[in-house]
């Protein structure tokens, strides 16, 4: 049984027809489609490291975590 079976809920998920992948959210499913989906190559370069990041905030939170001293002024 599935979380969304358990919870009695028949709200509706949006399919992405690429890949399949749902999502409860119309918006998180357009976000996909643009960034993620189709082996779309990261845009977003860290530039103390060779990490890249598909979504902006993710190499944030990277940066963050593995380069905290860079952020210190």
């Amino acid at each position: 049984m599935s979380k969304q079976e358990r919870r009695g809920s028949t709200s509706r998920l949006y399919s992405c027809h690429d890949c399949g992948k749902q999502y409860r959210w119309k918006s998180t499913l357009n976000r996909h489609q643009l960034v993620e989906c189709g082996g779309k190559e990261p845009l977003h370069q860290c530039s103390w490291c060779s990490y890249r990041a598909k979504q902006r905030g993710n190499l944030a939170v990277h940066i963050r975590k593995h380069h905290p001293e860079k952020l210190t002024k």
